[in-house]
């Protein structure tokens, strides 16, 4: 937040927080832990231990993590049952007061041998650019997740599924609606959605939310226009000859009466 006036406050830059690799603990369940065991007096110093059984030993060891199945790549998140990707990023600028679009092409992998069903958690789609800057739908109902079923209120639309292996995209667009003029767009950019895993029950009538998926893709870059440059006439590209950039302000300002 930034103080403008006394007591008078308007928001400021906005900043995307990852925490990695929590392991979750119940300290207040705990309960005091007991005293290590003693060995036996009869145990001469130096003797080793009885072995353990091997139900015993399999026991007490430790399940290595699954590996990532990203391996590395960029633009990319294992939310464990399945793996997003986000293929495409593109920026463009449209409109009259050109507001800054930009659109995700998201592919989902199923890791598991089951069918698994997916929807896009409404409201939850945000990108924030290096500069600190919010692109989301904006307000009323959301309806920026195509491709894919939503989660609202209520309601639960399961209708993205995808078998064991099996690949599927959705796409996600987000706004920054009137920026000032010639302001210049971001060098990187952070993603954050969250998707519910749903389960449909007593045969197609229900849906219940079984996980749900806060993804976060951080520092990646847009395909689109260059930044810091507002291009005249509403063109999507840079202009390739003086001619179609005379042509382009000539739209934008109009031409003179003799």
């Amino acid at each position: 937040m930034n103080e403008v006036a006394p007591g008078q406050y308007r928001f400021g830059q906005e900043h995307a927080l990852q925490f990695k690799s929590l392991a979750g603990t119940n300290a207040t369940n705990a309960g005091p832990q007991p005293p290590p065991a003693q060995a036996p007096a009869s145990l001469a110093a130096g003797t080793p231990p009885p072995p353990r059984s091997p139900a015993l030993a399999a026991a007490s060891q430790i399940a290595p993590p699954e590996p990532d199945a990203c391996g590395g790549k960029t633009r990319c998140y294992d939310a464990g049952p399945f793996v997003a990707e986000i293929a495409q990023a593109t920026l463009s600028r449209e409109g009259n007061f050109q507001d800054r679009v930009v659109r995700l092409n998201v592919r989902f992998r199923n890791k598991t041998n089951q069918p698994i069903s997916l929807a896009y958690v409404a409201g939850t789609s945000v990108l924030i650019d290096n500069l600190g800057r919010r692109f989301a739908w904006g307000s009323g109902h959301d309806v920026s997740a195509t491709g894919i079923g939503k989660v609202e209120s209520n309601k639960a639309d399961p209708q993205f599924v995808l078998r064991p292996g099996e690949s599927r995209a959705a796409t996600f667009t987000l706004f920054r609606k009137r920026p000032p003029q010639n302001d210049p767009d971001g060098s990187g950019y952070t993603y954050e959605v969250t998707i519910a895993q749903l389960e449909v029950l007593y045969n197609g009538q229900q849906v219940r939310t079984t996980r749900v998926n806060t993804m976060t893709f951080p520092d990646f870059a847009l395909n689109g226009s260059a930044p810091g440059i507002a291009l005249p006439g509403g063109m999507k590209t840079a202009p390739q000859s003086i001619k179609e950039l005379g042509d382009a302000l000539k739209g934008t300002f109009g031409t003179k009466k003799k």
